[in-house]
């Protein structure tokens, strides 16, 4: 996970002509400064209070936002709590689920987390996720483990594994439905929308709306190491898988 995801948990940018309720001259700039930059609301946590709420014109506290690459990091918690149940250890090759991939090359030696590390040395174009099936197509254009590159690709890869894996179980094999029963609902979180890639399965790079305060919720819970409102829904030492780098690049953990 980067290092500014803590930023981006607590805070969207603010809508042109924001009507802010600023409690501070720090929550009025903050604000300001959203408002220059064409933002839709911003949402500042303190302590897991919030100490700066503000909404464009036409945009309220119940409206979701699309959060784009943010969605990348739900994809790390799925993994995350996955392996907490034994759906799967973090680094298994992922050709232990998709037998497809047993075929001599370096895509048998990818392991899933190479996959949420984004250190498969799987390639992709940003902007452009494959579909499930076009994604298990693809193939590693450098050794796995080498080599850091930032796509939607590995995550589409994931999802296949986590349907076969939820599948193979006889439980919900849609791994977004999956996720939001596992975590997202027991934490009080409502999804406003998961996009579906073309094949009907859901978009884990890009495809999550949600509100500020949801956003600052899930925040929150990775800042409580699992835990939300005094429910323990992950153990703290499977969270810090979260945060572990690779070698590749120590900028970036488990998304």
């Amino acid at each position: 996970m980067r290092l500014r995801f803590a930023l981006l948990a607590c805070a969207l940018a603010v809508a042109p002509g924001a009507q802010t309720q600023a409690s501070s001259p720090a929550c009025a700039a903050a604000a300001a400064y959203s408002d220059a930059h064409r933002g839709r609301a911003v949402l500042i946590l303190k302590d897991g209070r919030p100490v700066c709420e503000a909404y464009g014109p036409g945009t309220g506290a119940d409206d979701a936002h699309p959060l784009y690459s943010g969605t990348k990091t739900m994809a790390g918690a799925m993994a995350v709590l996955a392996a907490q149940d034994g759906l799967l250890d973090l680094d298994e090759p992922v050709s232990a689920t998709l037998a497809e991939w047993r075929d001599g090359t370096d895509r048998q030696k990818v392991t899933i987390r190479h996959l949420l590390t984004l250190s498969s040395g799987i390639d992709s174009v940003v902007g452009r996720p494959p579909d499930y099936a076009q994604a298990v197509e693809l193939r590693p254009v450098a050794a796995p483990g080498t080599r850091f590159a930032y796509g939607p690709a590995p995550f589409q890869i994931f999802g296949e594994v986590m349907r076969r894996k939820l599948a193979a179980r006889g439980v919900q094999a849609d791994p977004a439905e999956w996720l939001i029963q596992r975590l997202l609902t027991p934490a009080g979180i409502r999804v406003g929308q998961w996009r579906l890639t073309p094949d009907g399965n859901p978009l884990l790079p890009q495809g999550l709306s949600l509100t500020a305060r949801d956003w600052a919720r899930f925040g929150e819970w990775v800042r409580r190491d699992g835990t939300i409102d005094g429910k323990p829904l992950l153990a703290p030492q499977k969270l810090a898988a979260f945060h572990q780098p690779s070698p590749a690049f120590p900028g970036y953990g488990l998304t």
